[in-house]
């Protein structure tokens, strides 16, 4: 939610930094790579008196093959890398058990322990927020993702500068290093969103944002590397 659009909360990004930094390598080194990818889906499902519920997936089944050739590059295996995500969604899950208003925390993954998964229930947007707070606690982040509610609209804001953000997370790191993480991150990463209503939506702000057909649910599908060359966020109002 703070743009960590990668789910990322901060153990998330410390268990997997040394994969990063091979992807730094992989991804500007050959053509081969190019279609690795890491995509995040945050699903939600709004009711009209605010609650609701929220799921949360990281699925990494296009970045198979990178981390098959970062197990052969570090001192870890696959089994290891996986185990590391299975992880991060655990604490996230312990994390979001003691906030008030949020209930039904589930945290899984499948079989394969490719595709991760994080939801739970609210009972308002205030009770939303502070779970989203307690997601992505961080010490000076430049950025975070809220949401409003009222009779008319719905907003889902966020950061622009998703480099900044991750530079956050990288501020010990060697600035020329840090930039390449950032530049190779934002170009594997793909965030789809996916929120629905009890009402029919009218509109949407977002450029890329499409409405289904009963026009209860609202679409985005965008890659990271595309938002902040066209300094978009994935910040949304949606009017009923």
């Amino acid at each position: 939610m703070c743009i960590t659009s990668l789910f990322v909360i901060k153990s998330f990004v410390k268990k997997i930094q040394y994969l990063t930094y091979l992807l730094c390598l992989l991804v500007f080194s050959s053509n081969k790579f190019l279609d690795v990818g890491l995509d995040i889906y945050e699903t939600g499902r709004i009711h009209d008196n605010g609650s609701g519920q929220l799921e949360l997936v990281a699925d990494l089944t296009n970045a198979e093959q990178l981390i098959q050739v970062a197990s052969l590059l570090t001192k870890s295996t696959p089994d290891i890398v996986r185990k590391g995500v299975k992880e991060a969604f655990s604490e996230a899950a312990d994390n979001l058990k003691c906030v008030a208003g949020v209930s039904n925390v589930t945290s899984e993954h499948n079989a394969k322990m490719s595709r991760f998964k994080l939801s739970f229930q609210f009972d308002s947007i205030k009770a939303l927020n502070e779970a989203v707070r307690k997601l992505y606690t961080h010490v000076n982040h430049p950025g975070c993702t809220s949401f409003k509610m009222d009779r008319r609209s719905f907003a889902r804001t966020d950061t622009k500068d998703v480099a900044q953000l991750l530079a956050h997370y990288y501020a010990k790191t060697d600035p020329y290093i840090a930039n390449l993480i950032s530049k190779t991150f934002l170009s594997v990463v793909t965030y789809h969103l996916a929120y629905s209503f009890d009402k029919e939506i009218k509109k949407a702000t977002h450029a890329l944002a499409s409405i289904s057909a009963d026009r209860k649910t609202v679409l985005l599908t965008q890659s990271l590397a595309s938002a902040q060359e066209n300094e978009l966020s994935l910040s949304n109002t949606i009017s009923f």
